[in-house]
């Protein structure tokens, strides 16, 4: 139940991506960071249901990702410092 709660947070971060990237053709870097957190809770939740593996891996990547994530807190999210833009260099055509 824990890994469906999950995957669904995943894929609402993955919808708000997609469409500040449709309306300002911008990135955040906090969402993107927030979507590696649960991608690697994901996997490790997945592996514990599975039994393939033993996880270390995953805790401290987990772990590593919480602590920068509660940094980012202390950041405004929508500091345009954690926002880029990405255009299309026409330049080389």
């Amino acid at each position: 139940m824990i890994t469906i709660i999950h995957v669904l947070i995943l894929l609402t971060l993955l919808k708000d991506l997609t469409k500040s990237f449709g309306k300002k053709q911008m990135v955040n870097l906090f969402i993107m960071g927030l979507i590696l957190d649960e991608i690697i809770t994901v996997l490790m939740f997945l592996g514990d249901i599975s039994g393939a593996s033993n996880n270390y891996f995953y805790f401290y990547a987990s772990a590593a990702f919480d602590i920068l994530i509660g940094l980012f807190f202390w950041i405004k999210e929508d500091n345009p410092k954690l926002s880029f833009k990405l255009v299309r260099d026409n330049t080389l055509t």
